[in-house]
């Protein structure tokens, strides 16, 4: 599948499972916050992403997006930790530890995510599965 259409099988998982215009779905719009996702609804787009693209995601995939190789001890407990936060800057391209009034808990940091975000990781899971590695960076522009 070519990158345009796997971006828009993403963007149109969003927007049906939320029951939105496409039109309101933007790379930098929060799934949770700015969009209204809950929990069934992330699970939901996951399903439609699958069964239109074939790429397969899992609760794992997306710790792994989240948390890299970190420890959930090291990652934080209650509250992400300096480390935990680094990793999420990196991952999480408009996520600025700097701009945070209050520690960031370790429950709310799924609230971090935007559709850009999901997008790159389907990119990245797809270039997985046709075996050629990592090739589109998380985070990167597309």
């Amino acid at each position: 599948m070519r990158a345009e259409d796997l971006t828009a099988v993403v963007i149109t998982s969003v927007a049906d499972a939320l029951g939105l215009e496409r039109i309101r779905i933007h790379p930098e719009s929060t799934l949770i916050g700015d969009l209204g996702a809950e929990s069934i609804d992330l699970l939901d787009m996951w399903f439609r992403i699958h069964r239109d693209s074939g790429v397969e995601i899992s609760g794992d995939d997306v710790a792994a997006l989240l948390r890299g190789a970190i420890v959930d001890d090291e990652f934080g407990g209650e509250a992400v930790s300096e480390m935990g936060l680094a990793h999420l800057e990196r991952v999480l391209p408009q996520f600025d530890s700097d701009s945070l009034t209050r520690p960031l808990h370790s429950d709310q940091v799924l609230e971090l995510v935007t559709v850009g975000n999901r997008i790159d990781l389907v990119h990245r899971l797809a270039a997985q599965e046709r075996g050629q590695g990592e090739s589109v960076e998380v985070g990167a522009e597309l």
